[in-house]
């Protein structure tokens, strides 16, 4: 792309916030206004994003620990319950974030213990999580915590 049209694209987009759509060569491009000039993402890219958004990072066996999931794994994480664990809040989180937990109880049924996850007010959380049965908790971190949105177990 010439400089001139480049400098076109970033003169026209600083009023919508930097952000526009467009073709380039035949092919669907999103273009974006940074502070070093303008970038583009090529829509080709779309599977591999997706790919990494929707991953499920796996943290394995848990033992009998404070298990700290880390928020930069992805926004998806699972973990076999091997014993009664205490879940902390997230290391790493981003603000708006919502992650989903997948914890499976094996040879056994698991307690967990939440430590710096706000329950909502008036709600008892129930941390018993039947042999073999999958707990999924949702999360969501506000900025300055982490709050638990959903607690859901199945058999």
């Amino acid at each position: 792309m010439p400089d001139s049209t480049l400098a076109g694209l970033t003169a026209a987009t600083t009023s919508t916030g930097g952000l526009f759509y467009g073709t380039q060569s035949g092919a669907d491009r999103k273009f974006t206004l940074t502070a070093t000039g303008a970038s583009l993402t090529e829509a080709a890219n779309a599977a591999a994003v997706r790919a990494v958004i929707n991953a499920v990072y796996n943290y394995g066996n848990t033992g009998t620990a404070t298990v700290t999931l880390d928020a930069a794994n992805g926004v998806a994480q699972k973990a076999t319950l091997t014993g009664d664990i205490t879940l902390a809040a997230p290391s790493n989180p981003v603000e708006g974030m919502e992650m989903s937990v997948q914890l499976t109880a094996s040879g056994g049924a698991r307690t967990i213990t939440l430590s710096g996850i706000t329950v909502p007010t008036g709600v008892t959380f129930t941390g018993t999580v039947a042999s073999g049965s999958v707990r999924r908790l949702k999360l969501y971190y506000s900025g300055s915590a982490w709050l638990l949105t959903s607690n859901l177990e199945f058999a």
